[in-house]
C-alpha cells in the first residue's frame, strides 16, 4: 500500500493580471484578457440555483493533425476524459473528488480541446485546481491507452458491419479531398501507428501555448468568477490571444467541384438503405445567410415529411439539417438523411434533389413562414434562459467570431425574414 494523497495542490499557483475587461450591456456578459493572453467571459444566472458551468477550449486538436498522427488528439484528450497528472494517478483524482458537489472532464474534437468544471459554486474551487493541473501536468496514463486502443479497433471494426458505419466514412470520402485526414473516422492502421508518447507530446505541446477562451456561467458573481480565472487559468503560461484567425493557415482545404456521387452496397442482417443528399452551404461567420438556410431547413424537414414519409412512404423518418462551416472554410452543409428500404434508395436522393429544387425556385409559403417564425421564437426563446446554451456560445465567441449583438438580436432577425430572403438565400446555395 502506499499513501494516498490528501489534497490537490500543494502550493496554489500565483495569480495572473486582468489586462482589460469590458461589459456587453444587453447581455450582461463580462469579458476579461488576463496578462498571459487568456480570454474569460462571465455570464451570471441563477435560473438553475447553485450551479455553475466553466468551458475551458483551447484551439488546436484535430485541426493539427496530418495523416502520419491522425488521431492522436483523440487519444491525448484520455488525460481529462480520465483526468490524471504527473503527480496524481487517476485513482488518487478520484478519491479526492469523491463526495465533492463538482465534475471534471474533457477530450478533443474537430478543432479544440475543451475541458468542463461544473457543479455547485461552494466546491468550484476544487474543480479549478484539477482544471490547473491538467492544463499544466496532464498525464495520458498507460492503462487508459491500451483500453482506448483495443476499444476504438472494435468500433473501428464494428463500424464496417453496418449501413450507419459505412455512411460515416462514405460522406468525407464524397466532399473531401482526396489524402485530407481531418474530418474523417479514424483507421485501423492509424491507431496501430499512435502511440502513448505521441499522445503525450501532443496535449504537453497544446497546453503549454495553444490559445485559450473561458466560460464561467451561472450562479456565481463576477468579482469571484474573476477571482478563481485569475488564480487558475490567469497563471498558466503565456500564449497569444485567440480570435476568429488563430490557426487560419491551417484551415484552407480545396473543395472538390460537383457533383458529387457515391455509394455503397453491403450485406445487412435486414433490409436497410441510407441516403444522405444535400449541398454546400453557408459558413458561420455569414451570420445571415446560416440564418436564412436554418429557417429553409426546418420549413423543409416538415415539408419532407408530409411528401416523403406520409403521402410517398420514402422513408421511415427524415429531416433537413443545416450545419454551418466552422472549421473549414467552404465547408457549411445543408442535407436530408434518411433510412429507407435499398429498393428506394435512388428514389429518395431524387426526391430530396427535387424538393430542394422546389423551394430554390418558389421558396416557402406565408403560411409555413409564420409558422416557422413562431418555433423560432419559442425556440430561442427558451434558449436564452439556459445556462447551456450561454456556455456553448461564450466559450468559443472569439476564436468563431461570433458577436454578441448577433446572438442577442437573433428572435429579431429570424422573425424579419421574408418569403423572399429564404427563396434567394437558399437558390444562391442550391
Amino acid at each position: 500500500e502506499s499513501d494516498r494523497p490528501t489534497q490537490l495542490l500543494a502550493k496554489a499557483p500565483t495569480p495572473g493580471e486582468i489586462a482589460e475587461q469590458s461589459v456587453h450591456e444587453s447581455s450582461q456578459v463580462n469579458s476579461a484578457w488576463m496578462s498571459n493572453g487568456v480570454l474569460v467571459h462571465h455570464r451570471f444566472m441563477d435560473i438553475q440555483k447553485d450551479r455553475v458551468v466553466v468551458t475551458i477550449s483551447l484551439a488546436g486538436a484535430e485541426l493539427l493533425e496530418t495523416a502520419q498522427n491522425h488521431g492522436v488528439s483523440e487519444a491525448a484528450g484520455l488525460a481529462w476524459s480520465e483526468p490524471a497528472t504527473r503527480t496524481l494517478s487517476s485513482t488518487n483524482v478520484r478519491d479526492l473528488m469523491t463526495g465533492k458537489k463538482v465534475s471534471v472532464s474533457g477530450g478533443s474534437g474537430p478543432d479544440t480541446f475543451t475541458l468542463s468544471v461544473s457543479g455547485s459554486p461552494e466546491e468550484l474551487e476544487a474543480g479549478m485546481q484539477l482544471a490547473y493541473l491538467l492544463l499544466t501536468e496532464p498525464k495520458v496514463e498507460q492503462a487508459a491507452f491500451d483500453r482506448w486502443k483495443v476499444q476504438s479497433k472494435q468500433e473501428l471494426e464494428q463500424m464496417r458491419t453496418t449501413p450507419q458505419g459505412r455512411i460515416a466514412e462514405l460522406l468525407p470520402d464524397t466532399i473531401l479531398p482526396k489524402g485530407e485526414v481531418r474530418n474523417r473516422p479514424m483507421t485501423v492502421e492509424a491507431l496501430d501507428r499512435l502511440s502513448l508518447n505521441d499522445a503525450q507530446a501532443w496535449l504537453d505541446k497544446t497546453v503549454a501555448s495553444a490559445p485559450i477562451e473561458v466560460s464561467i456561467v451561472g450562479d456565481v458573481p463576477k468579482e469571484k468568477a474573476l477571482e478563481l480565472a485569475r488564480m487558475y487559468v490567469g497563471s498558466l503560461g503565456s500564449r497569444s490571444r485567440i480570435g476568429a484567425d488563430s490557426l487560419a493557415e491551417f484551415r484552407n482545404i480545396q473543395r472538390p467541384k460537383g457533383p458529387l456521387n457515391n455509394a455503397h452496397e453491403m450485406e445487412t442482417l435486414t433490409p436497410l438503405g441510407i441516403v444522405v443528399a444535400g449541398f454546400f452551404g453557408a459558413d458561420a461567420v455569414n451570420v445571415r445567410d446560416s440564418r436564412l438556410l436554418q429557417m429553409s431547413s426546418r420549413v423543409l424537414s416538415t415539408r419532407m415529411i408530409k411528401k416523403l414519409r406520409e403521402e410517398e412512404q420514402l422513408v421511415y423518418s427524415i429531416g433537413v439539417q443545416s450545419q454551418p462551416g466552422t472549421v473549414f472554410p467552404g465547408y457549411g452543409l445543408v442535407f436530408a438523411a434518411a433510412p429507407t428500404d435499398p429498393s428506394k434508395t435512388a428514389r429518395l436522393g431524387e426526391r430530396v434533389h427535387e424538393m430542394f429544387a422546389e423551394f430554390a425556385a418558389g421558396g416557402p409559403t406565408e403560411e409555413e413562414l409564420t409558422v416557422a417564425r413562431k418555433q423560432f421564437a419559442n425556440q430561442i426563446d427558451e434558449a436564452m434562459k439556459q445556462p447551456s446554451f450561454w456556455s456553448q456560445q461564450l466559450s468559443n465567441l472569439a476564436y468563431r467570431g461570433r458577436s454578441l449583438d448577433d446572438v442577442m438580436n437573433s428572435n429579431e432577425a429570424f422573425q424579419a425574414f421574408s418569403a423572399s430572403d429564404l427563396r434567394e438565400g437558399f437558390a444562391r446555395y442550391y
